[in-house]
């Protein structure tokens, strides 16, 4: 029995590496990522069904890939520019990748020609156990490539609608993704405001995609520190936390610029992860820390300030990086708006 499973490892081993060598051979005219067996299915939910049943984010960063011990073949882990060029052939490879891990899960069914049910149906789940992760993960990486093509090829318009060249249709059917910084800790106000945006969004536009973030979770203990304090702070001594909210309007660039420094790492890799169509930060110290961030990585995503607080308007909110800044028309000319920062 011992020698049986040895040989079937063997025999496995030797699959995979026919199956990888051959799919380096499949011309890129069956890698096309709209094909049958790479495009997009529905409930896939443009690759979130994974993350949220699977949280293939924590993990697939992790995984081996053949890139780690051939430096040849092309590295699927970290997207290494994002010129056009780049990323279409990071999508080719992609396709290139899951053909070859199917193609592993379909060949441990010809064990079945040598073996009884039980050792093949074990070198059957061996195969699913050790190739659909990949699968997953290609799956998962997929429609962000694209809609950060889509992306890509819409700004190339904006820019030659600019400068009165004739403008080609780039739009695609790709639905838009919005991503959402929000609070978890800092009150309520911010949740609230989040969940009544989409539900407005998925009442307008089914196909629109959102994500949130808790805007604190992309720093260190540092920014996770100061989120666990503003409701004992608030509570206990409203006196003291209203020092702090005035002071602040003092030092908005210092503070923009550190908080910046903090949540850049982590932020950079969700806009790669996630390749937003649209930035809405509902809290004020992501506003001029995430636009500064867009600006040095010279990412030209729209981004959108919802004030969470129109009664007390901080300076943090006014940013003319800014796409727009959306006001209730019956409250604009009553909203005490900070005079050095007034956006229009």
């Amino acid at each position: 029995m011992e020698a049986t499973f040895r040989n079937n490892i063997l025999v496995f081993f030797l699959f995979s590496i026919l199956n990888t060598v051959l799919s380096l051979k499949v011309p890129p005219a069956f890698l096309d990522y709209r094909g049958r067996l790479y495009k997009e299915r529905k409930w896939e939910e443009g690759g979130e069904v994974y993350q949220r049943l699977l949280k293939v984010k924590r993990w697939k960063d992790s995984l081996p890939e053949l890139s780690d011990f051939i430096r040849t073949i092309f590295p699927r882990k970290r997207i290494a520019s994002h010129d056009k060029e780049n990323l279409q052939k990071y999508l080719l490879e992609s396709c290139r990748a899951e053909l070859t891990h199917w193609g592993i899960i379909l060949s441990s069914f010809l064990f079945g020609f040598w073996n009884d049910c039980i050792e093949t149906a074990a070198m059957i789940l061996i195969a699913l156990g050790l190739n659909l992760p990949y699968v997953v993960i290609q799956r998962y990486n997929r429609p962000r490539i694209i809609r950060l093509l889509v992306y890509i090829d819409r700004k190339k318009s904006r820019e030659t609608a600019e400068s009165g060249l004739p403008v080609k249709d780039h739009s695609d059917h790709h639905p838009c993704h919005i991503l959402f910084i929000s609070a978890d800790d800092t009150g309520h106000g911010h949740k609230s405001i989040v969940g009544a945006l989409r539900q407005q969004i998925a009442k307008l536009d089914k196909s629109v995609q959102v994500t949130v973030v808790d805007g604190f979770s992309l720093g260190n203990k540092v920014l996770h520190a100061a989120s666990s304090i503003y409701n004992p702070l608030v509570v206990n001594i409203p006196a003291l936390w209203g020092f702090f909210y005035r002071t602040g309007n003092h030092f908005v660039k210092w503070t923009n610029a550190f908080v910046s420094k903090l949540i850049e790492d982590k932020l950079k890799k969700l806009l790669e992860e996630v390749c937003p169509d649209v930035i809405v930060s509902v809290h004020g110290v992501f506003v001029g820390s995430v636009l500064n961030i867009l600006e040095k990585e010279r990412l030209d995503i729209p981004f959108i300030p919802i004030i969470a607080d129109l009664d007390n308007v901080s300076h943090f909110w006014a940013d003319r990086r800014s796409f727009v800044i959306p006001l209730p028309l019956n409250q604009r000319k009553e909203i005490p708006w900070p005079k050095k920062a007034r956006p229009f």
